[in-house]
């Protein structure tokens, strides 16, 4: 069973592709606005967006990021941004010259900053684990997930859920990847965990 494990900002080997690795680089450079109580989560969330935006233009992906403004598409200078799809971003690729023919489904991301949601405030963490399903049934070949907890209890809890419904789900294809990237309240840090299906 995969664990969280603290981010460190060098080499981290247990993310995995270099790209993937990219993207923990990236996130962990927002560690201090993610974490700052005085920033709204809507801010936190289009910040993401954009500095992920940019790395899968610069990776050669096309992008998709939901309710950005045009400031924002302004910034990431690229383009081809399309809104919102399935996911909260996601980078893809189509067949050359064959707009809306996907070839590949590089990474799929979901973001969720509150632990229930409004109409299932019995079940622990339903607010993430209800954006976590969209990905879990996903395609990509790297299904990431965002969120922010309390302590290492908290993330402790969910990684058990998050490896439970990875090993149980039946449909999830081999070598599937999960990342999952926790920011943490308390000790003010990112903590990373990998799990290949």
């Amino acid at each position: 069973m995969e664990k969280f494990e603290l981010y460190k900002t060098s080499y981290n080997k247990n993310i995995g592709k270099r790209a993937w690795r990219n993207i923990g680089e990236t996130l962990y450079f927002l560690k201090s606005l993610i974490l700052d109580t005085r920033q709204g989560d809507t801010i936190k969330t289009q910040r993401i967006k954009v500095e992920l935006a940019k790395l899968g233009h610069n990776l050669k992906h096309r992008v998709y990021a939901n309710k950005l403004s045009q400031e924002q598409v302004n910034e990431i200078g690229h383009g081809f941004i399309n809104t919102e799809w399935l996911y909260d971003i996601h980078w893809y690729r189509d067949l050359k010259k064959r707009d809306y023919v996907p070839e590949r489904l590089i990474m799929a991301g979901e973001f969720e900053w509150e632990k229930k949601r409004p109409k299932d405030l019995t079940v622990s963490f339903s607010g993430i684990k209800f954006d976590f399903q969209k990905l879990l049934m996903c395609n990509a070949e790297l299904c990431m997930m965002i969120c922010r907890l309390s302590n290492l209890d908290e993330m402790n809890e969910l990684g058990l859920y998050f490896n439970t419904a990875i090993l149980k789900y039946k449909r999830l294809k081999e070598n599937t990847q999960f990342l999952f990237i926790c920011y943490n309240q308390k000790d003010k840090e990112m903590y990373f965990m990998n799990i290949l299906k």
